[in-house]
């Protein structure tokens, strides 16, 4: 405590330029880079709600800066500066309170649906971009009141930016993913249910989105040159690609089992004095149709199964691997 009155008196009474504009700075490099371990606690993949009570500690530190720059002094007639490190506080407070707490809810449907996702990374990216524009308009002011004092000025936007660009660049790529993912997932579904139609709508939606990921991705502009991501995101969607025309059998499997089942019952439907040599013929042509049917379907599943989770696996370490790399 008795440092704070100690660093506070020094802004209210100091006539050193220097001693004043590091009583704000000080105060900003406490605050951000909690910012900065918050923004990448969520970025490493922890739950928002995992670290919920950062989010209100971090409410908590803005509030109690806030206060103390209000009541400070301006210097020499000058409060350009304070009024940009108010300014710069006060949109991290509401950003806190508000945007972040309006991720956090997000994040409870963010896995429902590509559209929700998209809105829970979006609404992520416009308070970043917030955050920056307040950050740069803080740096102005600071490079301002340094240049008329012959101060040396810090670079107060750069970690910003580069947390920015990486997660950027890895959003883009894995709403990419995370669209023929779901895709996917319906196409999955509809076989689980048996139901033709639908897998048939699947795999045609699945090579449409995989084609127009891959597309995509031909467009990604990459962070430091690095191009893991795009490589690895490529390779699981010419899976998907490749699966959704695979899952032809799926559809054949089914035609063949209502065909089966259809001569199955009426084959049993005849007492045995009743039944033709053609209707043993038509039955046991069935049968081994459906074996046939069954046994190919089970064969490209069991390799689609093991493919997948490789795949999968690779691309989540990959991921790991970027952000480890390239977060702070």
């Amino acid at each position: 405590m008795a440092i704070l009155i100690t660093t506070n008196s020094i802004a209210q009474s100091t006539s050193n330029p220097e001693e004043y504009m590091n009583y704000f700075l000080e105060e900003f490099d406490s605050l951000n880079s909690n910012i900065l371990a918050y923004q990448n606690s969520i970025n490493h993949g922890r739950s928002a709600r995992k670290v919920e009570r950062k989010r209100i500690e971090l409410i908590n530190s803005s509030e109690i800066s806030l206060n103390k720059f209000k009541v400070s002094n301006d210097f020499k007639g000058n409060n350009e500066f304070k009024k940009s490190a108010i300014e710069y506080f006060s949109t991290i407070n509401t950003l806190l309170k508000e945007d972040y707490k309006h991720i956090v809810d997000l994040e409870t449907v963010a896995e429902q649906s590509y559209e929700t996702m998209k809105e829970y990374l979006e609404s992520q990216k416009l308070a970043r971009n917030t955050l920056s524009k307040s950050l740069n308009e803080l740096e102005e002011s600071q490079n301002k009141f340094a240049a008329k004092y012959d101060l040396t000025p810090l670079e107060l936007s750069k970690p910003m930016e580069n947390v920015n660009q990486v997660i950027d660049h890895y959003n883009d790529i894995f709403l990419v993913f995370f669209k023929s993912n779901k895709e996917e997932g319906y196409l999955l579904d509809a076989i689980g249910d048996g139901d033709i139609g639908k897998i048939e709508e699947g795999r045609i939606s699945l090579k449409s989105n995989t084609d127009e990921g891959l597309e995509k991705l031909t467009n990604v502009a990459l962070y430091s040159g690095d191009n893991s991501l795009v490589e690895a995101t490529e390779t699981l969607l010419r899976f998907y690609a490749y699966e959704g025309d695979r899952m032809q059998l799926a559809t054949d499997y089914f035609i063949t089992l209502e065909n089966f089942n259809k001569v199955k019952e009426a084959f049993e439907q005849k007492k045995e004095s009743q039944r033709t040599q053609e209707d043993v013929d038509q039955y046991n042509n069935a049968i081994n149709k459906m074996n046939f049917a069954v046994e190919a379907y089970n064969e490209a599943n069991e390799i689609m199964n093991k493919e997948r989770s490789s795949l999968i696996h690779n691309w989540n370490r990959v991921a790991e691997e970027f952000k480890n790399r390239n977060l702070l």
